[in-house]
């Protein structure tokens, strides 16, 4: 009666063989073909402009608009005493230099700096620099 067993060399066989095997159909094609997408290029809508055209702003509507203009000379401090005795002809020492720029206020806001101007025996004002915007909103503060 014959051996139900192998021999080592047969069941170095069969493993060869069915290593090949896995093998093989790892390198195999998948059967199952995936499904094929079409692929379209987006079509867009042209892009128009549809908001309404601003308005110019009008400036004559505020051109008659009030504003209280101002121009400092210069600034000191005084106690009641002091201003009580002053009287006409008295002269109150202020904080600037005479040829140190002038502070130009419109409605309580430094706008610009000028400087002392004397026409036809009258006092005005040079402006020497007008504040930018940046400027002008710190001293809003």
């Amino acid at each position: 009666m014959k051996d139900n067993f192998l021999s080592q060399a047969e069941v170095d066989a069969l493993l060869k063989k069915k290593e090949a095997a896995d093998e093989e159909s790892l390198n195999e094609p998948l059967k199952e073909e995936p499904a094929r997408v079409q692929v379209q290029k987006p079509v867009f809508a042209n892009l128009e402009d549809t908001s309404e055209p601003t308005q110019k702003r009008n400036l004559d509507l505020i051109m008659d608009v009030p504003l209280e203009f101002s121009v400092v000379l210069g600034k000191t401090k005084k106690t009641i005493k002091d201003v009580l005795a002053l009287g006409s002809g008295s002269v109150v020492e202020l904080n600037k230099l005479a040829d140190e720029p002038l502070e130009v206020y419109v409605n309580g806001k430094l706008i610009a700096n000028g400087e002392v101007v004397i026409i036809n025996e009258n006092f005005g004002i040079r402006i020497t620099q007008i504040l930018s915007k940046e400027q002008r909103v710190k001293g809003l503060k």
